[in-house]
């Protein structure tokens, strides 16, 4: 489909009021392309984004929470969508599920995320070339398409890329809705509802998808509103009006979902709030580049910070969505978290990347000044695209410098995985990580009984059942197949010469670690080594 070029708005100016007379040099950027070469940008950059996502899909162990999102996705879609059995709505277990039936282990739980990473550049594309036109939105897209967190939640498989791409078609659709509603355009105008459409179809899926969705919807409305307010308080009342009128079958469709997270209990509340110079960190990373020379980072934050004042010196929607991404949202999670729970961290501020993406990309299409507009968005995407090469040409060696967990199951469990071993932790979360690349050794889950002897049916029983007070606190869901599960420890010692306890300082209840240690000591074993991967430790104990 043909792409107007962006010279020719006529229409859409036509009907912006006098009253929105200021913003119209938004529409007029001082750099543009012709169509065929936009194209060509625009498939390359795509193509060079789809290569990057999957050069390291299973470069990177599995560490816990992705297998537990391949193993609940065993469940039955009728479960998923029945019982709340996590936090998180079932969308994306769903997703792996269907991504588990033609392909295993990694790749069936991080393609989906590699591919939405990759669709998400579209609406990224679309939303900056509404505001900027052709050069502002290449520049915007290669600067996400490179991005070091994007590729490092591209080969997540959990629910984050997945939502990025669900919140930037809401975003995309619903500027265009602003656009319209601050024109004074009724609710009832097809090309309104098109969009309105667009977005609540977004917006319902990433609330089903992750439930910090509601949020970033509740600061993207706000910002909007509050531009409006502050550029054309008169209209403020009619355009908030309208857009809460939008926004309302999406959130009916939420409600469902809101009345079973309610009664669940408060699973994230172990994350400590970060101080501001921790949380501005954060934020940087979450930006920036990783793993490039100093003088690239800096000159990278220059050019932020410049599209952002150039965007200040010249107002317009453009200010609006960068402030919405790259400052309102990071700092509302700050200072809100979740119902007043702390949830800041890299994954749940992602969307602040493509604040960074829209200053720069404005910068590249407004800077008047061509020789430092230039110069400030080429540095700025040659160190997106050196980091984008040190994600992907990083060794075992190198840790991998975004907030994607690094857990080395793979290794610890390959180096003891032999007859004769058993492998211990101390929760059952943990178990289908381990259980995925255990070949020949036994798994076990200690207990002040004994041992546990999982099996996959087991697990998914016992994470089958609706999440409550009662059974979340506790780090085992407690269910009838436990009693047939349960080792004794005499039998345990018979079994296994060799106990090697996996991760002991993760999930284990207070003292825990030190009760199994006596245990062992006491049965008659001693702990010879200690073995260290990334992210996993092993105490090896044997009998002689």
């Amino acid at each position: 489909m043909a792409i107007d070029p962006v010279s020719d708005n006529s229409s859409r100016e036509a009907g912006i009021t006098a009253l929105f007379a200021p913003l119209r040099a938004e529409w007029r950027p001082a750099r543009t392309m012709p169509l065929a070469q936009e194209r060509l940008w625009l498939v390359g950059l795509f193509l060079i984004a789809l290569l990057l996502r999957l050069a390291t899909l299973t470069q990177d162990s599995l560490w816990i929470d992705e297998g537990y999102t391949l193993a609940s996705a065993g469940h039955s879609f009728s479960l998923l969508f029945s019982v709340p059995f996590d936090s998180h709505p079932a969308l994306h277990f769903a997703v792996v599920k269907v991504s588990d039936m033609f392909f295993d282990g990694a790749v069936a739980v991080r393609l989906p995320s590699a591919l939405f990473s990759v669709i998400m550049l579209a609406p990224i594309y679309l939303l900056s070339r509404r505001l900027m036109g052709p050069v502002g939105a290449l520049v915007a897209l290669a600067v996400m398409a490179f991005s070091f967190t994007m590729l490092v939640y591209a080969n997540n498989g959990r629910n984050y890329a997945q939502l990025l791409m669900l919140i930037a078609f809401a975003a995309w659709a619903l500027h265009a809705v602003a656009e319209k509603l601050a024109a004074g355009t009724a609710l009832r105008d097809n090309g309104l509802l098109k969009w309105a459409a667009i977005y609540t179809v977004s917006a319902v899926l990433a609330l089903y998808t992750h439930n910090t969705a509601i949020l970033y919807l509740f600061v993207l409305n706000g910002v909007l509103c509050g531009w409006v307010l502050a550029t054309a308080t008169a209209r403020f009342i009619e355009f908030t009006w309208k857009l809460a009128a939008v926004n309302a079958l999406a959130i009916a469709a939420w409600l469902p979902w809101l009345r079973v997270m309610l009664g669940t209990s408060d699973v994230f509340d172990w994350l400590l709030q970060m101080d501001a110079v921790s949380a501005a960190t954060t934020l940087a990373a979450t930006i920036g580049p990783n793993s490039v020379p100093g003088v690239l980072l800096a000159v990278f934050f220059l050019a932020v910070v410049a599209g952002g004042a150039l965007s200040l010196a010249r107002p317009g929607w453009s200010l609006a969505l960068i402030l919405a991404h790259g400052a309102a949202f990071p700092l509302f999670i700050w200072l809100i978290g979740f119902i007043y729970k702390p949830v800041y961290m890299e994954r749940i501020i992602l969307p602040a990347a493509i604040g960074g993406a829209l200053a720069i990309g404005y910068l590249a299409a407004h800077g008047r000044r061509t020789w430092l507009a230039g110069g400030l968005t080429g540095f700025a995407l040659l160190a997106s695209a050196w980091s984008a090469a040190a994600y992907t040409l990083r060794g075992d060696s190198q840790a991998n410098l975004g907030a994607h967990l690094i857990q080395d199951w793979r290794a610890a469990v390959a180096a003891h995985d032999v007859p004769g071993n058993a492998l211990i932790i101390c929760d059952t979360f943990t178990w289908p990580t381990v259980d995925v690349y255990r070949q020949s050794a036994e798994v076990w889950v200690h207990d002040n009984a004994g041992m546990w002897d999982l099996s996959l049916p087991h697990w998914r029983d016992n994470y089958g059942v609706p999440i409550s007070g009662a059974n979340a606190v506790d780090k085992h869901r407690y269910s009838p197949w436990m009693e047939t599960a349960t080792i004794a420890w005499d039998d345990a010692v018979e079994r296994a010469p060799r106990m090697v306890f996996l991760k002991p300082d993760f999930l284990c209840n207070d003292g825990e670690p030190e009760i199994l240690r006596a245990r062992l000591s006491e049965s008659g074993y001693s702990q010879t080594r200690v073995d260290v991967w990334r992210g996993v430790s092993a105490e090896v104990w044997e009998r002689p």
